[in-house]
């Protein structure tokens, strides 16, 4: 019997064999990462294959490219795993050394749970250290950011719940980037 699949790792998912999943097509699907997250958040959107973009009578799907996009940023990058309209999800790597700008949101929360290494959560300028397989709550209006003081990078997934989910729902204090007050 072979292990499980890592946690989010960047290798197609194949589903273990007991029969098709409801509601999902059967083939391979494209970077799910994080096979927990594969329920529902309050919507529905068939896995398709990548460079696939059905057509949908169901206007509550939000376009398919959203789900596994992501940016590189001075400090390491994001991949968004799931985009709905009651939550997003995103994988979020910080490289060694670095940190996030410190920022608060009005229009979303956010829960972390850390996949690899250790983090440093600061929250309202209290440091919080959260190892692999911790969690940490992040309130609206709350100041945080995450830095990795360590030799390897650190790995956490990122779920939004609130209102909105936009970049733009941003308000930089500090930044190590120039970025601060954008």
């Amino acid at each position: 019997m072979r292990p499980p699949p890592r946690l989010c790792q960047s290798q197609p998912f194949e589903p273990p064999s007991r029969g098709p999943l409801k509601g999902v097509p059967d083939f391979s699907y494209p970077q799910p990462c994080f096979p927990a997250l594969n329920g529902d958040f309050g919507h529905t959107r068939p896995v398709t294959p990548a460079g696939e973009n059905p057509i949908s009578d169901d206007d509550t799907l939000r376009p398919l490219g959203e789900a596994g996009s992501g940016e590189r940023r001075p400090w390491g990058e994001f991949v968004i795993l799931d985009d709905g309209p009651a939550a997003k999800v995103k994988r979020i790597t910080v490289e060694p050394g670095q940190r996030l700008s410190y920022q608060s949101h009005d229009k979303r929360s956010e829960h972390w749970i850390v996949v690899e290494g250790t983090a440093i959560v600061t929250l309202n300028d209290v440091d919080h250290s959260v190892e692999s397989g911790g969690t940490i709550e992040i309130p609206v209006h709350t100041k945080h950011r995450v830095r990795n003081d360590g030799t390897t990078p650190v790995v956490f997934i990122e779920v939004q719940t609130g209102t909105y989910f936009g970049e733009d729902d941003i308000v930089r204090y500090e930044d190590d980037y120039g970025r601060a007050g954008s």
